[in-house]
Order: structure tokens, then sequence, then C-alpha cells
């Protein structure tokens, strides 16, 4: 006789879902209580980095004039002192007078397929009485001049149409000039793709392209989120300076600039500058493309923890440094007083041009998109850096992180990003790889900085007043 097993009671999908998900809490709660107590690293942590907790940007460097070629940092400084003004502002104006004087007049060959022409797209970046006017008074005045001697191109224009035809004319384009740059860039995002098309070229400068155009523009922080929606391929082309603004410094008794020597400098480089079919070439040589093969390498790999306008600023990135670097060589060669034509660029002058993007061009590039259009991951990132602070957690995993302080609004994948991202910030640091909860497979844990819970969120106006407080010098 076969005995009949009595039947369990047939589950719903509901409730086997709802069983399911109580299991896996009643796990996951218990091992979250044995990180709570893990006993934490001794090492010194570094100072945590307050945008993702405060409504504002965090220290951002100053220009590194060491960088730049000797007989320039004096004019540099001088000429920023003169005037109260951040450096920032009088060296990206330098750079835009280079540019704008060569444009496709002067390209830097890397191998017999890639060139870059000197054609920059820069913005100063500052509130009203931030000192950009001032800081690049004296370089449009040498422009100017040489403008009238040399039929070199300035043009301050908002019109599309109207740069494009000046530019055309010019055998080696133009230099737009702009003290408020939202105007043109609203004209231009509103032109047809055929047009947007030919700007974008205008910025490579190559066979294809019919002019060149090097801008040098100004623009208010606050506008920037408007600018730079639907213009990523714009705004992944321009180089930035958002600088502090400087401690007071005296302007009595103060050195003032030599720009009779910049300007004679500056029309040395007009002169030896080619046109956009016959271009003045500087060669990378072997040293220099190593140099620059290992800074490739490193942009690869920061691509892939990237998103958003990060991503595609950086993928610019290899082609600005070889333009950074011929303007860095003719620069040097401008002072130098040789009648020979300016030398190869070599590992030296590339890895000043790498230092100039990474430990400058990039941290003012990456809190500007990150303050005006923030990504999901940064989003994410502000949430779960509060949630930490609220909590007073000495360590936590990914999934704490995922189902407590993110709501399991994100999948793990994600939510490594924004631990990535917090990490960068010197809000939590990864546990060695010996930590384990059970004996099983190391768990992904992570150490958060003990200074957290002494933060505090300032409002956006008390950080204005500290970073933008009234300026030394006169004008915008």
């Amino acid at each position: 006789m076969v005995l009949a097993m009595p039947k369990s009671p047939r589950l719903s999908a509901a409730q086997r879902i709802r069983d399911s998900v109580s299991a896996d809490d009643a796990l996951y709660t218990a091992t979250a209580a044995r990180f709570a107590a893990m006993p934490t690293s001794s090492e010194k942590w570094p100072e945590i980095d307050p945008s993702l907790l405060e409504d504002r940007r965090s220290a951002l460097p100053v220009f590194p004039t060491d960088l730049i070629p000797s007989p320039w940092r004096a004019w540099l400084a001088d000429t920023a002192a003169s005037v109260g003004a951040p450096i920032d502002y009088v060296a990206q104006a330098l750079f835009g007078a280079v540019s704008g004087l060569c444009g496709a007049g002067a390209t830097v060959r890397v191998t017999p397929t890639w060139q870059e022409p000197l054609v920059l797209w820069q913005l100063a970046v500052g509130r009203v009485s931030s000192g950009r006017s001032p800081a690049r008074a004296s370089t449009r005045r040498m422009l100017a001049t040489i403008a009238e001697e040399l039929q070199a191109i300035v043009v301050d224009d908002a019109q599309v149409h109207r740069i494009e035809e000046v530019a055309a004319a010019n055998a080696r384009g133009a230099l737009l000039w702009r003290d408020e740059a939202g105007d043109w860039f609203d004209c231009l995002k509103a032109e047809d793709d055929r047009r947007r098309r030919l700007w974008l070229q205008s910025w490579s400068a190559d066979t294809s392209a019919t002019s060149a155009v090097s801008i040098l523009g100004a623009v208010q922080p606050e506008q920037l989120g408007r600018l730079f929606k639907d213009g990523e391929d714009l705004a992944a082309r321009h180089l930035y300076a958002w600088p502090h603004q400087p401690v007071f410094r005296s302007i009595v008794g103060g050195q003032s600039p030599d720009d009779d020597e910049a300007l004679n400098r500056l029309r040395r480089i007009a002169r030896k500058a080619g046109t956009l079919r016959d271009p003045l070439v500087l060669q990378v040589d072997e040293r220099g493309l190593a140099a620059l093969d290992s800074f490739r390498a490193s942009v690869h790999a920061a691509l892939s923890e990237a998103e958003g306008l990060e991503e595609a600023w950086l993928g610019k990135g290899c082609g600005t440094v070889v333009r950074l670097a011929g303007i860095l060589e003719l620069l040097d060669w401008s002072a130098t007083g040789s009648t020979s034509p300016p030398g190869h660029i070599g590992r030296e002058r590339i890895e000043e041009a790498v230092a100039i993007w990474d430990r400058y061009l990039r941290p003012h590039a990456t809190s500007l998109f990150v303050q005006t259009v923030p990504t999901s991951t940064e989003v994410h990132a502000r949430r779960a850096a509060r949630w930490l602070r609220s909590t007073g957690m000495k360590c936590v995993t990914r999934e704490q992180v995922r189902r407590d302080g993110l709501s399991r609004t994100i999948n793990a994948f994600d939510t490594d990003q924004v631990l990535y991202r917090l990490r960068s910030a010197n809000i939590v640091r990864q546990m060695p790889d010996g930590w384990r909860a059970t004996g099983g497979r190391p768990t992904n844990i992570w150490e958060v900085n003990p200074a957290l819970a002494h933060t505090k969120a300032l409002p956006e106006r008390a950080e204005r007043a500290e970073t933008n407080p009234p300026p030394s010098g006169p004008g915008t």
C-alpha cells in the first residue's frame, strides 16, 4: 500500500517573492551587522572634497606658471598683479593670442596621418567683476597692433555668418574674442546641422576645412547649464578656466609688465606661421611620441569610468595636449631670438602639456560639468554621501549603499561607479581583500572617512561670498 504524503499548500508567486526577499533581508541584516563592527585602518585620510556635500565647487588649482617657458613667466605674473586679477585669465589670453595668430597656419605632426592645428576654443568662467576683462586687456591691445601690421584677424561678433566670412577671407583663419560668449553659443546651437558641422571642422582645421577659428570667450558659471544643453559637441572642444579670486596684493611699487617685449615675441610667432594650405609644421620626435603614448593610455583608462560631458571632453584630451605642446614650443622659441624655425617637439614639451591638461584644465572642466550638468553618478554620489554622513557608519558594503542609501534605484555596476566617485572625494576607501564576513569570497567593503560626520552643508550664498569677494582690480 502506498501512503499518500500530505501536500504542502501551494504558494502564490507573490508570496514566494515575499518569502525570498524576507530571507535575503535577514541575511543582509546579519552580514551588515558584522561589517559595522569591523576595525578600521590607521592610515591617515586626505581631506574630504566638499563638492559632494556642499552646494559649491571644491578648491581648484591655480594655473601652473612653472610649466610655461621661463621668458613668459614674469610677464604673466606682472600682468596679473598689475590689475589684481587671477593669473589664470592672463595665461588663457596668452594661449588664445598664439592660437589666434597661428590658427591653421601652424600644425603639430604626430604621425603621417595625425596632425593637430594650433586652434584652441577657450572660455574664461567667472562672475561679473571676477577680473576677466582687465586680465586680458593687454593681450587684446597687442593683438590689435599685430592685426594692423600683419593682417591677422581678431573679431568680436556674435553673428555666426559674419565670423565665417571673416575667417574664410584669412589664410590662417581668425580669432573670435567675446567678452560674453553666451550669445554666440546660443546662435551656433540654433544653426542647422550643416553650418554646425562647418564650425566643428573649423576647430579641426583639417584638409576638408575651409577656415579655422580659435575662440577666446568669457561666460558666467550660471549660464553654462543652459549653454551646455544640446551642445555637448561644442562643450567638449572648449578649455575652461574657473579660478578662485586671488589674495589681495597691493599695486603700489609693483613691477610693470614688459608689454613691448611681449609684443615683439608675438610678432615673431605671427611672422613664422604659414597658411591653412602651407602651414608651419612642428614634428613630434620619438621621445615625444613615447611620452604622448603614455598619456594616451591614461586617457583610455579614464574614459572607462567617465560619462556624459566629462567623457566627451576627455575624448578630446590627446588632441588638446598635442596643440598645447605646439603652443608651448612657439612661446619658448619666440624668446630665443633664433633665426631658425622652431625645433622638434620632444618628451619635455609633451610632458609639460600633459601636466597643464591633467593638473589644471581637467580639474576645472570636471568641476564645471559637475556643478552645471551633473551626471546620474554624481547625483547618486551626493545622495549616498549625505546618507553616510547621517548614519555615522564606520564601514559600508556596496549592497548597503545600493539598498539603504539609494533605495535600490540603481544596479550593482552603477553602485560601483558611485563608490568610485565617493573614493575620489576621499569619503570612502576600499578595505583590503582579506576582510571577509564569512569564510567565503571577499566582500565589497568600504571604510568611511571619520571626518565625514563633522562636515556641514553650507548655503550657496555663503559659498559665493567666500570664493568671490570684491575684486582688487578694475573692471570685469
